[in-house]
């Protein structure tokens, strides 16, 4: 009697995980634009339905209740990992900021890891991207550069991040040293918000990327928008062009 053994080759645990998790994804909705251009604003009036319906009824209805990530969790985490306990949901919203190529030194939006990770996915993708006028971009930048408020308020790591600032201060205050209120990275924002060609250039290359992705096999739709006057004390965004 003879005895055959067989060798299962290929198969990777890892990978079988992140196939089952991107069969169940039907949708991505990506809110993008510069930090500080209002995403996080604006999925909030989108969920109390104040968005004006030239802009809402492009976007899925459903996103108003998907677990919602960043693009600092994708990177480390991988989509997989992301949706977690929401595996089998039909969507999930991630808010990126088109800036992150830059600050963080991947040059691309190819070499992203954010976008590596959305792209295992064959999940339709709506992308909207808020782009307001440099000008605003600035001060609110110098507003965060002011409290620190740099990351997503979904990350994780903002549990600590109070405790951290806090122990930072009773240190600065202790030995007489000057608190650093900008790292490397915020610099080069800084560089960039001063001058309108800077945002202009990546604002151009963002835009370059997007019609890239439509014209892969993806089911891709664009949205741009800008902040607009408030109204009755709300933030108001309007349509600029529908890809």
């Amino acid at each position: 009697m003879s005895t055959s053994l067989v060798i299962r080759t290929g198969f990777s645990p890892l990978r079988s995980v992140v196939a089952r998790a991107n069969a169940d994804l039907e949708h991505i909705f990506v809110i993008a634009g510069p930090s500080g251009s209002g995403k996080s604003t604006l999925m909030r009036e989108f969920v109390l339905d104040r968005l004006p319906r030239e802009i809402s009824d492009y976007l899925p209805e459903a996103a108003k209740t998907w677990h919602r990530t960043s693009g600092n969790e994708l990177s480390r985490k991988g989509l997989a990992r992301v949706l977690g306990k929401h595996r089998g949901a039909a969507g999930i919203v991630v808010h990126y900021d088109i800036m992150r190529a830059y600050s963080r030194g991947f040059g691309r939006y190819e070499n992203d890891p954010a976008w590596k990770a959305l792209r295992e996915s064959s999940a339709a993708i709506t992308v909207l991207t808020v782009l307001p006028p440099r000008e605003v971009l600035f001060d609110q930048f110098i507003k965060r550069a002011r409290s620190g408020e740099y990351e997503e308020w979904w990350d994780k790591r903002s549990i600590l991040r109070p405790l951290k600032r806090k122990l930072r201060g009773t240190f600065n205050r202790l030995t007489g040293r000057s608190p650093r209120i900008l790292k490397d990275g915020h610099l080069r924002l800084l560089a960039v918000y001063g001058s309108e060609t800077g945002l202009k250039q990546w604002s151009t290359r963002w835009e370059k990327y997007l019609d890239g992705l439509r014209t892969g096999e993806r089911r891709v739709r664009l949205i741009y928008v800008a902040p607009d006057a408030l109204q009755e004390g709300h933030p108001r965004f309007r349509l600029l062009r529908r890809v």
